[in-house]
């Protein structure tokens, strides 16, 4: 498929000298009032680019400068590093986007939002066209399904072991107590290249502290029977090991999880703004899996999908259409 768009770069002191030209005043909604992008803006401002795009570069601006709605999206997790990257939507003018670097701006200019899901689909979804089991629950609370990430996490972490010890037989299988440190661990190491973390710290705009850490939460991973109860070692510990579901699982996301897409889907009204969907993406080689957080009954809420990929197409198109 031919690329959809058209791409400019420039300096932070051409876009500078750019917005100040045009007479932009960038909101505070907008994406390049951030602290750090602010003060790059505030150098000196020279005009340096072709003048042939100078109109093209103004109409992106206009709606870059002042949003209506803005797609926040990160990119990374797996093997993938962190990236950024902002859709920004304004009345019904021409989407744009924007990616800051540390010594360059990217914009981009699309015909319409379906163009954007065409390209995103393209280039991250994963291409199975076969409806596959949804081993986790489409409704799950919050901290429980955040368990359920780091239970994954915990066949990766045991099968790597096992590699590093030579030993192949043993069983993947933890205590409760075992779970707790280590998910104690990740929260503070935040490192994306593990299921869990990748979700909770790339997640735009979504407060995750007051997160329930007790053994309570360890109900959702036997809930769904990812994991089944078991008595550990001759002390008889209680712990858990994982079903044929949970094993199916975890080997899905060891052997084809690359990288992750997250992202905040936020709406300016009357001079506030408004958190219309907040959601995290993890493209497997069996499936895509699709995941927004809601609120119900004052508790916090993982709605999770497993989506071929004209369902994933469909749904982003939904998320960018509200």
């Amino acid at each position: 498929m031919s690329d959809n768009y058209k791409k400019y770069a420039m300096d932070y002191s051409n876009l500078a000298a750019l917005l100040k030209k045009a007479n932009l005043a960038p909101s505070s909604f907008s994406p390049l009032s951030a602290s750090d992008v602010a003060a790059k803006l505030s150098a000196d401002a020279r005009l340096t680019i072709d003048p042939s795009h100078e109109n093209v570069l103004t109409t992106i601006l206009t709606t870059i400068a002042q949003p209506d709605k803005i797609l926040h999206l990160r990119f990374g997790g797996g093997q993938a590093p962190m990236a950024e990257q902002w859709i920004c939507l304004k009345d019904n003018k021409i989407p744009t986007s924007l990616i800051f670097q540390t010594d360059q701006v990217y914009l981009y200019q699309y015909p319409d939002t379906k163009a954007i899901v065409d390209l995103f689909v393209n280039k991250y979804a994963s291409r199975n066209d076969v409806t596959v089991p949804n081993l986790i629950p489409p409704m799950t609370e919050l901290s429980e399904f955040i368990f359920i990430l780091h239970g994954i996490d915990m066949y990766r972490r045991h099968l790597y072991q096992n590699l590093l010890e030579y030993a192949p037989g043993r069983y993947p299988q933890f205590s409760a107590n075992i779970f707790i440190k280590t998910f104690t661990d990740m929260l503070a190491g935040k490192d994306i290249r593990w299921l869990a973390p990748s979700f909770l710290f790339m997640i735009p705009d979504f407060d995750f502290t007051g997160i329930d850490i007790s053994t309570n939460s360890l109900k959702g991973l036997i809930d769904t029977r990812i994991c089944i109860p078991v008595l550990i070692g001759e002390k008889k510990i209680r712990g858990l090991k994982f079903s044929e579901e949970g094993l199916a699982l975890g080997a899905e996301f060891e052997r084809s999880w690359y990288n992750s897409i997250a992202f905040s889907l936020t709406r300016l009204i009357d001079g506030q703004v408004q958190v219309l969907e907040n959601g995290y993406i993890a493209p497997t080689a069996s499936t895509n899996h699709f995941v927004t957080i809601g609120m119900k009954d004052g508790k916090a809420y993982a709605n999770h999908q497993a989506f071929r990929y004209n369902q994933m197409h469909k749904r982003l198109q939904e998320v960018l259409d509200l």
